[in-house]
């Protein structure tokens, strides 16, 4: 479809002031009646969960000890099911080990591609402040990389791969070489396993 063919755009409809009052009216009255009706398994704008938990409970689960005996096969609607190793679950890779190799190795690619799309229109810009460039990795970049962070399972070499990624691609954004023999405590850069920790500690709080 070329540019200027707008006959696949939909236009945007903006309500008026009051138009939003009465909005905000209507909501606010239905709310308690939806949540009392709302599936259980549906988390999204609902106060007190979020899709982290979920991901969480599947985290934890063990099922061959619930069951008492491996999982061969699961049967649903009459259709036998695949049982696989891991599988994409609201976005996250679970795994039967509870380990989460698969997990932080893909969400590293996802920043990583994240990274490069922006390489000539914000890190090589010289037109941007180094402070500018900064909040757009903690805005844009962060996000994909700690997404379901809170449900980890990090070992040694994955704090190690996690912090080696990060170092190294603040670096390139604030534009040191291995020749400049700059410390990471002379960058001001946080640790990103210490961001790591601080959200498990607040979800278990909330759990809790």
């Amino acid at each position: 479809m070329k540019q200027w063919d707008c006959s696949n755009h939909q236009g945007i409809t903006l309500l008026s002031i009051p138009g939003k009052f009465l909005a905000h009216i209507l909501l606010r009255r239905i709310r308690d009646h939806l949540l009392r009706h709302k599936r259980p398994e549906k988390s999204r704008f609902t106060p007190g969960k979020s899709t982290i938990d979920h991901i969480l409970a599947l985290r934890v689960i063990d099922f061959e000890d619930l069951l008492g005996e491996p999982v061969q096969s699961v049967r649903a609607r009459g259709e036998d099911l695949e049982v696989t190793e891991s599988f994409t679950y609201l976005d996250s890779v679970v795994h039967n080990s509870g380990l989460s190799d698969q997990e932080v190795t893909r969400q590293i690619g996802l920043k990583a591609g994240v990274m490069n799309s922006l390489n000539k229109s914000s890190w090589r810009c010289r037109h941007l402040c180094r402070g500018t460039k900064l909040r757009l990795v903690k805005y844009l970049i962060m996000p994909v990389l700690l997404y379901s962070s809170e449900t980890w399972t990090l070992s040694c070499a994955l704090e190690f791969r996690l912090d080696a990624f990060c170092n190294r691609s603040w670096r390139r954004i604030m534009g040191y070489c291995l020749q400049d023999h700059v410390s990471n405590l002379e960058t001001g850069i946080g640790s990103v396993i210490c961001t790591i920790c601080d959200r498990q500690l607040r979800l278990y709080s909330h759990l809790s």
